[in-house]
């Protein structure tokens, strides 16, 4: 078996990289990827000892029963989830807690989200079981596959068995790896890719963030977490983007101004589209356009709609051009004015990268958004004017002043000479 060398010092990389390894050809691999590093091979055995268990040890004959209704503490690893041995907790939420587990049949790692008890309402079941459902119609290498759905029973908790995707946010991995700005668009267009396969589908992903899109050792990306997905077929259609307490779901920094409204009707592909250029404009400018960190819910909402975002070329000149021109036009505020779909936004991108500027220069800012732009512009350009005349005025009332001193003290000397 031919194994991809992870990280030296991480033990969790290599505990997930060795866990489908036979016992008898992890002592070689612990060999190299340990080399000088005691500690770090005993981390990394501690870990693999949970897998090497008497068979007897998951016979359910001899395991306690388990009482969902109790259950909301993160289980430990050697526990047993239906036919799947929890190797650790890997991520938690409000809603579950995510765990990485050992399948016996076939042999492999996957991921477990388990819904808290306490998440167990209607509502919630309804997105928990529509996540399982949408996942289920989308087959694509950019994005992360379902295996197995439970819905929770007296013994066993509700919960979605998933492929494990092994890797960082995709803003972090750019940054980790240091990646060139070309690199990053390419990165980009994958990314849409995997939105266009769903939206052909009728899946609306509704909150692509960093943290949804993660990316592999090897560089490829994965779209996951459609637990809020908007489906368009009429058997999966939600209702609103607010829950009957308000509360918005999804992340408003990245969530589009027909979201934010809580126009259930305007949602679509667009939508996305509206997401990718921000989480794009992020992973270009490290940064946001819109900055919602400690403000007030209102306050910040009402930036999101009525302020335009900081031009992508003043966060950096290399991103001047066409590039500011792309990822505006994915951010515009009207759906209309947006790239009708990922693929058509993945298009230019793949068109700017390769050089073809010609193919996105045909395409223009709409008009509106244009004005706008001149408009903030041109109030910049009268900031700095009136600045430049107040200096100018100053300085000129300094020179003044000096050229009175000056005539004073000639005044004086000539009085006071014979």
């Amino acid at each position: 078996m031919t194994l991809n060398l992870p990280p030296a010092d991480s033990a969790d990389r290599i505990f997930l990289a060795l866990a489908d390894v036979d016992p008898a050809e992890r002592s070689a691999a612990l060999d190299r990827w340990c080399a000088g590093n005691p500690q770090l091979r005993f981390e990394v055995e501690t870990l693999l000892a949970s897998l090497d268990v008497p068979d007897g040890f998951l016979d359910p004959q001899q395991m306690p029963a388990f009482d969902a209704e109790t259950f909301d503490a993160p289980l430990q690893p050697g526990a047993q989830l239906g036919g799947f041995l929890v190797l650790r907790a890997i991520g938690s939420g409000g809603m579950g807690i995510v765990y990485a587990a050992q399948q016996d049949r076939p042999r492999r790692t996957v991921a477990i989200k388990v819904l808290r008890r306490s998440a167990r309402r209607r509502e919630v079941m309804k997105r928990f079981e529509l996540e399982a459902e949408v996942l289920g119609r989308l087959q694509h290498p950019g994005i992360a596959q379902v295996f197995a759905f439970h819905q929770g029973d007296r013994t066993t908790p509700a919960h979605l068995v998933m492929e494990l995707v092994d890797g960082p946010p995709i803003t972090e991995y750019a940054q980790a790896h240091n990646l060139p700005f070309m690199a990053r668009v390419t990165l980009a267009a994958d990314v849409c890719d995997a939105v266009q396969h769903a939206h052909e589908r009728g899946i609306v992903h509704r909150d692509l963030k960093p943290a949804n899109v993660l990316v592999t050792q090897d560089g490829q990306s994965k779209v996951l977490d459609f637990g809020i997905a908007h489906a368009t077929a009429s058997d999966l259609r939600l209702s609103t983007i607010h829950t009957q307490h308000g509360q918005l779901i999804g992340t408003m920094s990245y969530m589009s101004p027909e979201q934010l409204r809580g126009s259930p009707n305007a949602i679509g592909a667009r939508t996305d589209v509206y997401a990718l250029g921000v989480l794009f404009y992020r992973l270009l400018s490290g940064r946001l356009p819109f900055e919602v960190r400690d403000v007030p819910f209102a306050e910040a909402i009402r930036g999101i709609l009525d302020v335009e975002p900081t031009p992508l070329g003043m966060t950096d000149a290399d991103l001047r051009g066409p590039l500011e021109t792309i990822i505006h036009r994915a951010m515009a505020r009207h759906p209309a004015d947006r790239y009708p779909s990922a693929a058509a936004l993945a298009a230019d991108l793949r068109a700017y990268a390769e050089g073809r500027l010609s193919a996105v220069a045909a395409r223009p800012l709409p008009a509106r958004l244009f004005r706008r732009r001149r408009q903030s512009l041109t109030v910049i350009a009268m900031g700095i004017v009136i600045a430049a005349l107040v200096v100018y005025a100053l300085w000129q009332r300094q020179t003044i002043s000096r050229l009175e001193r000056d005539i004073s003290t000639l005044r004086k000397e000539t009085m006071a000479r014979p």
